[in-house]
């Protein structure tokens, strides 16, 4: 299991950084949630570390900043010198007994980019400091998402693509996903239509690559759901009304507290 994730390059860092940095009080959902001293906290998928840096002052504890984008861990260090902050790309720099592993936005890239034994290590390094809570947040879909798209919604999608000059990305969007003729392919081009700025990354990263009952089946046995929330992002649904009169009423994100049984 020494395989390192492959990605894409970011074409524009500063446009993907200032991206991540939105939804900062959806990303901190579990701060309220989780009980007991919190001495050490993994954000897995670090990037800049500017959300580790707000954990390791919210929690006064530990925060191990862990990325295998060697570029995202020198940023990290040259921005945020916060005494309690490690940044490493290197995963066996993180001890055992840790009270909190954190992963929002990151199942859809490791499955993107990886291969079958990248993305076998992901889930076993996700449980394997034996945490007391596993945190995730991700684009999660049920397993309903798969089915014929309704017919009004994509004729609207393709009237915007014509009617902004966007017929390119549609296009190229069909090419490597499919036809937004079914529903699961038509919500996530919704998902990713803005993201032109590095579009040649975001068209090829699939962001429902498992469903709600897949994340559930990898769940270890010792671990219970503490909190879930499996829901829309408001401001999404209101972009998508607005833009392009569509309503969807699929679920989305999921934001999921693990809790370490003692068994």
């Amino acid at each position: 299991m020494s395989e390192k994730i492959g990605f894409v390059p970011i074409s524009n860092y500063e446009v993907y950084l200032k991206g991540m940095r939105k939804g900062l009080y959806d990303k901190l959902f579990f701060i309220d949630k989780v009980g007991g001293e919190i001495k050490t906290i993994v954000d897995f998928g670090s990037a800049d570390g500017y959300l580790s840096d707000i954990m390791a002052n919210i929690f006064d504890c530990i925060v191990y900043g862990y990325d295998i984008d060697p570029k995202m861990i020198q940023i990290a260090k040259q921005n945020f010198t916060h005494p309690n902050l490690i940044f490493t790309d290197n995963f066996e720099d993180i001890p055992n007994e840790i009270d909190i592993i954190y992963a929002s936005s990151l199942i859809h890239e490791i499955y993107s980019y990886g291969s079958p034994n990248s993305i076998e290590k992901f889930w076993y390094q996700l449980f394997e400091k034996k945490p007391r809570y596993v945190v995730i947040r991700d684009m999660i879909g049920d397993a309903t998402m798969d089915r014929p798209s309704d017919r009004d919604d994509v004729r609207k999608v393709y009237r915007w693509a014509k009617e902004k000059y966007k017929e390119r990305y549609l296009k190229e969007f069909e090419l490597k996903v499919g036809s937004i003729n079914n529903n699961k392919n038509l919500v996530h081009f919704l998902l990713k239509h803005s993201y032109i700025d590095n579009w040649d990354r975001e068209v090829r990263e699939n962001y429902f690559p498992i469903t709600l009952q897949d994340l559930y089946a990898a769940i270890p046995n010792e671990y219970d759901i503490l909190y879930e929330d499996h829901n829309n992002i408001v401001y999404l649904t209101e972009i998508w009304e607005r833009e392009f009169d569509i309503n969807v009423k699929d679920k989305t994100h999921i934001k999921l507290i693990l809790k370490r049984c003692k068994k």
